[in-house]
Order: C-alpha cells, then sequence, then structure tokens
C-alpha cells in the first residue's frame, strides 16, 4: 500500500502519483492508517469528473492532469521536452513587444523565452494529453526530461504562460526570473498617449494672442535683470581670472 502524506489516504501499489493533488506517494508498510482512507483503482476514478477514467482493460489509471481554479490552470505531469529561445533586442523592441504582443518586459539585454512540454502521468501506454507551456527568462539546463512537475499557469491569447513552476523531482520551486509584465508597460503607455493628446488638444484651442502677451511681459520683466547678471557674472570671472 501507498499513503498521500498530503490527503492522508492510502492507495493500492500501481500508484506512484496521487491522483487528487498530485503529490508523490510514500510507500506505507502495512496496516491502517488511524487518519486514512483506503481508496483503489475504481473508487477514485467516479470521484472526480475531471479525472481521465481507465479503459476497461485496466492498463492506465485516472490522474488529474489538468484543473482550472481560481489562481489559474493547474497542470500536474512530467517534462516531455523544452527548448529556450534567446535573442538580442533593444529597449524600443522591447517596449513595443510589450505593447502590441503582450510579451513581458525583460531586464536584460537578452530575451529568453523556454517552451516547455508537460504530459499526463502514465503507468503504461502512451500519455494522451499533453501542455505546451511558454515560461519568459533564461530556463536553460532546469527542467530535464522526464521531471514531474506541476505548473501553475494562465492562457494569454494562445499561449499558456507559467506563473508558478514546482519540480516534484527535485522537491523545489523553479525561480523565475523577474520581468515587468505586458499590462503594466500597456498601462503607461495609454497614460502617456492619453497625457499628449490632452497636450495637442489644449494647443488647438489655445488663445495665442494672450499666449503672446503673456511670453511678452515675462520678457520684459526678467530682461533687465538676466542683462545684470551676466554682466555681474562677467566682471567676476574677470576678476578671478589667473594672469
Amino acid at each position: 500500500m501507498k499513503l498521500c502524506p498530503e490527503c492522508n489516504v492510502v492507495y493500492e501499489n500501481n500508484l506512484d502519483v496521487c491522483p487528487t493533488c498530485g503529490a508523490r506517494l510514500e510507500n506505507f508498510g502495512g496496516g491502517h492508517h488511524p487518519n486514512s482512507s483506503i481508496k483503489n483503482q475504481s473508487s477514485f476514478e467516479s470521484a472526480n469528473e475531471n479525472t481521465r477514467q481507465a479503459d476497461n482493460t485496466g492498463d492506465n489509471s485516472a490522474y488529474i492532469f489538468e484543473q482550472h481554479l481560481r489562481g489559474g490552470i493547474v497542470i500536474n505531469g512530467s517534462v516531455a521536452e523544452a527548448n529556450t529561445q534567446q535573442y538580442y533586442q533593444s529597449k524600443l523592441t522591447k517596449f513595443l513587444h510589450a505593447v502590441f504582443s503582450g510579451e513581458p518586459y525583460q531586464f536584460s539585454h537578452t530575451s529568453f523565452v523556454t517552451i516547455f512540454r508537460v504530459e499526463e502521468h502514465t503507468i503504461r501506454g502512451y500519455p494522451e494529453q499533453a501542455r505546451d507551456i511558454t515560461l519568459y527568462g533564461n530556463m536553460q539546463n532546469i527542467f530535464a526530461v522526464g521531471d514531474d512537475v506541476t505548473v501553475t499557469a494562465q492562457r494569454k491569447g494562445s499561449r499558456l504562460v507559467a506563473k508558478r513552476v514546482f519540480n516534484h523531482s527535485i522537491n523545489s520551486n523553479v525561480r523565475i526570473q523577474p520581468y515587468i509584465p505586458a499590462s503594466v508597460i500597456r498601462a503607461f503607455f495609454l497614460i502617456a498617449v492619453t497625457a499628449i493628446v490632452s497636450i495637442l488638444y489644449s494647443l488647438i484651442n489655445a488663445d495665442y494672442s494672450a499666449i503672446g502677451s503673456g511670453i511678452t511681459a515675462l520678457i520684459s520683466t526678467f530682461l533687465p535683470t538676466l542683462f545684470i547678471i551676466g554682466i555681474t557674472w562677467n566682471f567676476i570671472k574677470g576678476f578671478f581670472k589667473k594672469k
């Protein structure tokens, strides 16, 4: 028998991962855990509509591969492949990509985009479900094929963008490099565009005769003062000039 340390449920020996929470099962020596319940394959197959049903031969077991929760889409599975692309971008290019393509603004000169595929856990046969997940930042040599991961992602357009990644194989969170989200860049862009439009509108509807009178008054007021300051400054420089 095997025990889930998170759900406190005992399962049969043919499972390695808890079908409810995705945690790795621990060997349970025997007897009955006082606070646990025993579930076999048929019991949890009908317990959750999101689990994949086993076939009639019993070769495949049901796992919760994808869950749509309030915090995002949670995917449990193993890494099938991971590819990192890197390319140089100027600040203007990164800004334009953030505004029009929705890519986050990365601080380094080299931008990184990692796309890794997560497949569902299977005991026998081939996985029937897989998801391609995008992760922004330098993730080279972070994932290995076969790593057991839990990914919390958000759908942005046609992409699933990872927010958090926990690697069960090394029992650690994957550190995602900091960046400025595209939503923040777009907000500043809209504020700047609104300010420019307001200034242009004010200039178009301004009373230029009044503006000209104001500029003339300022010049007539401060010109004598500026003239006196200039003469004084030249006198001081000439007095302290080395001979």
